[in-house]
């Protein structure tokens, strides 16, 4: 009788009372992340050039996927929904485009390899935090060193963007090209620039409304209507299509096994090359940026529940997780404030919310996988370019004008 009232009470804890808020909130919450982690994906992948912008914003949405599921099955804080996360996006961009440099052992498609071998040790690392109890000293950092890190991320993705607004080629330096003189893609910068007003203000007119969702689509069909009118040649073209979700799901896996065949040799010259410190410092770096992020989302989740939860806990359980991501072929991830918040006001309030928002991403995937081919690149550009200045620090702003004003009156 006792095992019977404990499965029941298992099952409550992914079925529970508050199951229609779950849902709603699940979806509102993935209406909201699917253009956020495209565009983080494809952001990710970028240092490999506008060939592999697909396969980039495929390992953002099954980074979304998988992360959203094993979290709450493996024990996480209820209610939180979890994904690819900036701060993690940009080290991997770093770290992709010194994997990919010529002279690497990882050229090719090895560079993706080397970047999910350096995710999965992010995890592990993540994980040990967690079992060593080490989230209650990453709360001591100091705040204005997070402070700089986010804003650093902010404006890192704004001026990656140029890429998308001004045809600068994979590869070259984006401040070093705009010096040269650039040739600016008016359509794109008329589609991003809507997009981007849209996502802008209409969550600040009307704060109920998912302001990313509604920019995308309005971006989607305003290019759409404007290329055969004005051409494609000035719209910067779209990210292309879709692999089919099975063909890429632990493609790391045999990739890292390719990567290393022929008698142990590629293994030999990854070993006796600096770029190895590449991938271990990088995730060391991911480790400690997914365990800030996931702390500050715990957090913020107390603030809404009114609970206490256990941060320890916390990481270690998005340290397997984020183990098992990197072995699918996505891209690691963290608690998410915004997208929690989002499912919170809809009523989610147990681990059926985040599950419930990566199985209606992961049906999108499988109706939908051509619908990247008509996804054009300004409207991503222009999404980044919100999420870029969203992350500039109001703290460290306010100090920059008060610093900036202050020397003014000296002089």
């Amino acid at each position: 009788m006792s095992e019977t009232i404990s499965k029941t009470a298992r099952w409550r804890s992914f079925w529970p009372a508050s199951a229609a808020g779950d849902l709603v909130g699940g979806f509102n919450a993935a209406m909201i992340g699917l253009p956020y982690t495209l565009g983080l994906g494809i952001a990710a992948f970028a240092p490999l050039g506008p060939q592999f912008a697909a396969e980039g914003a495929l390992a953002g949405i099954l980074g979304a996927i998988c992360v959203g599921l094993f979290v709450p099955l493996l024990g996480g804080v209820s209610g939180m929904i979890s994904g690819p996360r900036v701060t993690m996006v940009l080290v991997v961009s770093g770290a992709l485009a010194q994997f990919a440099a010529p002279g690497s052992p990882f050229a090719g498609k090895a560079a993706i390899a080397a970047v999910f071998v350096m995710l999965a040790l992010a995890g592990v690392f993540q994980f040990l935090f967690g079992i060593f109890r080490l989230g209650t000293l990453i709360k001591f950092i100091p705040y204005p060193v997070i402070a700089g890190i986010v804003s650093g991320s902010g404006l890192m993705l704004i001026l990656g963007q140029a890429r998308t607004f001004l045809d600068i080629p994979a590869g070259g330096a984006v401040l070093e090209t705009l010096g040269q003189g650039v040739r600016p893609l008016m359509g794109a910068i008329v589609v991003g620039g809507a997009t981007a007003a849209v996502a802008w203000f209409l969550p600040r007119r009307w704060p109920k409304l998912p302001g990313m969702f509604f920019a995308f689509f309005t971006g989607v069909l305003l290019h759409h209507a404007l290329v055969p009118l004005f051409g494609p040649a000035a719209f910067g073209g779209t990210i292309g299509a879709l692999d089919a979700i099975g063909s890429v799901l632990f493609a790391p896996l045999a990739q890292v096994r390719s990567a290393f065949d022929g008698g142990g040799s590629g293994l030999n010259a990854a070993l006796g090359h600096p770029v190895l410190w590449t991938l271990l410092v990088g995730a060391v770096s991911l480790a400690v940026l997914a365990s800030l992020d996931t702390l500050l989302g715990v957090l913020f989740l107390d603030g809404l529940t009114l609970r206490r939860s256990n941060a320890n806990r916390e990481l270690a359980v998005h340290g397997m997780a984020n183990i098992l991501v990197a072995a699918t072929g996505g891209l690691i991830g963290a608690g998410t404030p915004a997208r929690t918040a989002v499912s919170f006001k809809a009523g989610g309030r147990s681990r059926l919310a985040p599950i419930a928002s990566a199985l209606i991403l992961l049906t999108l995937v499988l109706m939908f996988p051509g619908a990247l081919d008509y996804l054009p690149k300004s409207v991503v550009g222009g999404l980044l370019l919100i999420i870029g200045f969203e992350l500039l620090d109001k703290w460290t702003l306010a100090r920059i004008r008060y610093l900036a004003s202050a020397g003014g009156r000296s002089n």
